[in-house]
């Protein structure tokens, strides 16, 4: 029986073309909002889950419930990542929390073993976390607890990204786990630390690419099965 599925060849990409060029579209728009049009970023930071949460019911068939209800609460935390106030950041906080532990048990799935290049990584990304906890840690506040939570659940969803990249290391994946943990620290630095310019260009880039790697890594990994 044929597969009407349609993947790219490439190990790095599990989308098509124009779709590629579509999100690519919408980050750049994003880019230009986050400085010339503010309030654009209502609409546009929301678009690049629910296009990557398009893509994953058009491509994968069936799809995991437990990774589509992640890209659900990544939605969500953007959404309320948009408004200012504590309040809305512990909610955006928790909600990006259950997406990694969503992505947590679906990249438990299939994992590989211990590499001495997988080591690497592992222990480059523990130890960025831990630094940056141990100097954030009299910064952080009455959300000392919810941010330390987070930043094991984040260090672990990498891990296990890293782990189950068993065709190339540095492929999707792996990519996009690390990308996301560079995200992750930037906006925690800029919040909690010292403001720095260019923080929302960085943090949103890594995002969405981190976002779309990790999509396109779990849709070229089921094309194979």
């Amino acid at each position: 029986m044929s597969s009407n599925k349609t993947v790219s060849n490439t190990p790095f990409i599990g989308s098509t073309w124009s779709f590629n060029l579509f999100f690519a579209i919408i980050v750049i728009a994003d880019l230009i909002a986050i400085y010339r049009y503010p309030g654009l970023t209502m609409i546009l930071k929301p678009l690049i889950m629910a296009s990557l949460m398009g893509l994953y019911i058009s491509k994968a068939s069936p799809q995991h419930p437990g990774f589509l209800l992640a890209m659900v609460f990544a939605l969500f935390g953007d959404i309320f990542l948009l408004f200012e106030g504590d309040l809305f950041f512990k909610l955006g906080l928790a909600c990006f929390l259950v997406m990694q532990l969503f992505y947590i048990a679906y990249f438990n799935r299939n994992r590989t073993g211990f590499t001495q290049i997988k080591m690497v990584i592992i222990l480059g990304v523990l130890i960025t976390c831990v630094l940056f906890l141990f100097y954030a840690f009299d910064r952080l506040g009455e959300n000392r607890i919810y941010v330390i939570a987070y930043s094991i659940a984040l260090s672990t969803m990498a891990v296990f990204a890293v782990l189950r990249s068993s065709r190339f290391i540095f492929g999707p994946l792996a990519l996009g786990a690390c990308l996301f943990v560079i995200s992750d620290l930037a906006l925690a630095w800029n919040k909690f630390i010292k403001a720095f310019e260019g923080a929302g260009i960085l943090i949103l880039l890594t995002y969405a690419l981190a976002q779309f790697l990790i999509l396109n890594g779990v849709i070229f990994d089921e094309s194979k099965k």
